[in-house]
C-alpha cells in the first residue's frame, strides 16, 4: 500500500458492528491508501458500531471515526443515511485543497485490492468524468450475480461504491436529503453534460441488497416506496420489480410492488427536485432493458 494525498475515503455506517473487521480488512488491503479515511457512524446506531470501529482502527492516525447526529424514525431512514454521508463529507472537505477525489464505500463489501487506485487512474486520464464505480457482484445463497454497464441507459449498472471529484460534490452541496441520493447526484451530473462511468476492470462483492439490512421484506417495501418517490412510471416499477426475481428468494418483486402501490395509495413522499422527476419521465424502458441485458454479460 502506498499513500496519495489526492483522495479521502468515507464510510457511512449504522448498526454494522459485525462487519467492522471485514471493512477494515478490505480498506487496509487497498493498493492505494487514502490521505484520510473517515468512518461516520449514525448516532442512532445501537449495536456498538462506534465503539467497535474506534477499537479496531485506533492505531491508524489517518483514520477518523466520527458520529453523525440525526433523527431516528422507525426503521431505516434515507434521510439519516444522507446526513451521515454529509457529516463525513464535511470532514473531508476540510482536509486541504490537494484532495481531488472522495471515495465512498459501505461497511458490508469486499473490494478488489486496486479498486480505488484504478478508478483514480481512469479519472486522472479523463477530466470530464465526475463519478465512477466498479462492477457490483452479489453473492446470495452460494450463487454469484453481477451487473455491469449496459449500452444505452447510463443509470444501469451504477452503484454506490464510488469515486467522486471533490469539486463536483462541493458544487452539489454534498448529498441530497432524498431517496437514492447517489442516483440523484448522478442525474444531476448527467443533466450538466458531465460524464459518469462504470469501470469494468474492478469489482466488489456484496452479500445483501440495498436496504435489506432491516429485513428482506421491509427493505424491498422501502425500495418500492423509493421507486414512487423518484418518479418511476408504473411500467418501469413493474419491470424493476420483476427483474429482482433473478435473485433468490425469487418473490422479491412482491414487496417491491407492494411498497410502490402503497406509496401511490397513500400519496407517499416524492422527490421535490423536478430535474430528477423529469429525467425519469423521459427515460426509455426499451433502452433500460437493452442495457440490463448487456450489463449481465460483463
Amino acid at each position: 500500500m502506498y499513500v496519495t494525498s489526492s483522495y479521502v475515503l468515507i464510510t457511512p455506517v449504522r448498526n454494522e458492528r459485525e462487519h467492522i473487521d471485514q471493512l477494515a480488512h478490505t480498506v487496509l488491503s487497498q493498493t492505494l491508501r487514502p490521505k484520510f479515511w473517515i468512518v461516520a457512524v449514525d448516532s442512532n446506531s445501537s449495536d456498538g458500531t462506534y465503539e467497535a470501529a474506534v477499537e479496531k482502527l485506533r492505531s491508524y492516525d489517518w483514520v477518523k471515526v466520527i458520529t453523525a447526529a440525526g433523527s431516528a424514525p422507525e426503521g431505516y431512514s434515507h434521510r439519516n443515511f444522507a446526513r451521515t454521508v454529509n457529516a463525513a463529507l464535511g470532514a473531508a472537505f476540510s482536509l486541504g485543497k490537494d484532495v481531488e477525489y472522495i471515495g465512498k464505500t459501505d461497511a458490508e463489501v469486499r473490494l478488489d485490492p486496486n479498486y480505488f487506485e484504478h478508478l483514480i487512474e481512469v479519472m486522472d486520464a479523463d477530466s470530464s468524468l465526475v463519478i465512477t464505480c466498479g462492477v457490483q457482484r452479489f453473492e446470495i445463497e452460494g450463487a454469484s450475480y453481477k451487473l455491469g454497464k449496459g449500452s444505452s441507459d447510463p443509470l444501469v449498472g451504477f452503484n454506490d461504491i464510488r469515486l467522486y471529484r471533490k469539486g463536483f460534490l462541493e458544487e452539489m452541496g454534498g448529498y441530497p436529503i432524498s431517496y437514492s441520493p447517489d442516483t440523484v447526484l448522478q442525474i444531476k451530473a448527467l443533466n450538466k453534460g458531465l460524464r459518469t462511468e462504470v469501470i469494468p476492470q474492478v469489482t466488489f462483492v456484496k452479500k445483501r441488497q440495498g436496504a435489506t439490512k432491516i429485513g428482506l421484506w421491509d427493505g424491498h417495501v422501502l425500495r418500492g416506496k423509493g421507486l414512487y418517490a423518484l418518479g418511476y412510471r408504473p411500467s418501469y416499477a413493474l419491470f424493476y420489480s420483476l427483474y429482482y426475481t433473478r435473485f433468490p428468494p425469487h418473490y422479491q418483486f412482491l414487496p417491491l410492488m407492494y411498497g410502490y402501490a402503497y406509496a401511490i395509495g397513500h400519496k407517499g413522499e416524492r422527490v421535490e427536485d423536478m430535474e430528477v422527476l423529469e429525467y425519469y419521465s423521459r427515460r426509455s424502458l426499451l433502452s433500460t432493458i437493452i442495457s440490463i441485458i448487456g450489463g449481465m454479460k460483463v
